[in-house]
């Protein structure tokens, strides 16, 4: 008896998407959660540092605006970014 099509050829050669691990498979988020989550951690440093305006560190972490950023980073850390900058030293 013949063999089935199916059973003679060779599998598919692997995808990307296959061959390699997911980002959701090593950070357990979405790609856009993930660089979310890293921007608003940098951004925290940042207003951490004495002097540090908030418009500043939204413009450095690729933000077009300080409303944006200010919103983005309420909704993702619970709390205001203008209650994290430090004031300059004197």
């Amino acid at each position: 008896m013949a063999e089935p099509a199916a059973a003679r050829s060779s599998p598919s050669p692997p995808t990307p998407e296959s061959s390699y691990p997911q980002p959701n498979d090593l950070t357990g988020e979405s790609p856009l959660g993930y660089l979310t989550d890293l921007r608003m951690t940098l951004a925290a440093d940042l207003l951490a540092e004495p002097g540090a305006s908030v418009g500043a560190v939204a413009r450095r972490i690729g933000y077009a605006d300080a409303f944006s950023f200010s919103a983005a980073f309420k909704r993702e850390r619970g709390i205001s970014p203008s209650n994290l900058s430090q004031p300059a030293t004197v």
